[in-house]
């Protein structure tokens, strides 16, 4: 059954990722469009490196949190943007209430002011915006003679108050409650996926994780506890940008 599932996936997909090729063609001609008529009203940008405050040049994702504040996770340390100036966060071995990794992967807003971040070495780190302190979730144990090692690429909440943990070698997908996480399930990935380029991760209104590394587009399709580790291709060739596109549609659509 799940096998018929998996296909019925792929053709939908295929599909799909060909209507939203055409859809994306026509919203970069809408695009060209209105910058011909108006181009006074052209975006400007501003850069913001080291000069500007900046803890570091390299960065692996960007927040903005219920109060405006930007937050910007670097190869070296968590920043905080006002619109003004930089507030930075880095590891203090001596302190335990300090960020746990300065390289940071993700960043998500959770209930209570808090921010979660995702650390490449440290597992999560938890921020209480109101004391300025971090507390950490720890990830790594051994589970079922599998190690599980503190490099979280991806945190999400999806619409059913789970939260996935996408960690070096696959996704771990906790119940919540609070700051609580409990029963957790493990999803494993082979040895393909986890040598392969994270991009990016989401979670469908059927509760179904989807992600793209190396170029290539995975589902996992949520099947019994008994059969918690399987993951599908649903692809055997290169994805393109219109693919990225689609994924992060169905992020905000359905996530």
């Amino acid at each position: 059954m799940w096998a018929e599932r998996g296909l019925n996936y792929r053709n939908g997909i295929e599909k799909q990722i060909i209507n939203y090729c055409l859809l994306s063609v026509y919203m970069l001609c809408l695009w060209q469009f209105n910058d011909l008529l108006a181009d006074e009203q052209l975006l400007k940008f501003k850069r913001l490196s080291v000069s500007e405050g900046l803890s570091q040049n390299t960065v692996n994702c960007i927040l903005q949190d219920s109060y405006g504040f930007i937050w910007l996770g670097t190869d070296d340390g968590l920043n905080r943007y006002d619109g003004y100036e930089f507030r930075k966060y880095y590891h203090n071995p001596a302190d335990t209430t300090s960020i746990s990794d300065n390289n940071i992967r993700c960043m998500i807003e959770m209930p209570g002011n808090k921010i979660w971040v995702g650390t490449l070495a440290g597992g999560i780190s938890i921020l209480d915006n109101e004391t300025g302190k971090f507390s950490k979730y720890n990830l790594d144990i051994e589970y079922s003679n599998q190690n599980i090692l503190n490099g979280v690429f991806a945190i999400h909440r999806d619409r059913f108050q789970k939260l996935w943990v996408m960690h070096t070698n696959g996704l771990i997908r906790f119940e919540m409650e609070g700051d609580s996480l409990s029963d957790p399930q493990y999803f494993w990935f082979n040895e393909i996926v986890s040598s392969a380029y994270f991009q990016h991760f989401t979670v469908d209104k059927n509760g179904d994780a989807w992600f793209l590394k190396n170029r290539k587009l995975f589902s996992l399709i949520s099947p019994p506890a008994d059969f918690c580790n399987i993951i599908k291709t649903l692809t055997t060739g290169l994805i393109n940008i219109y693919a990225i596109f689609y994924i992060a549609i169905k992020a905000h659509a359905f996530g």
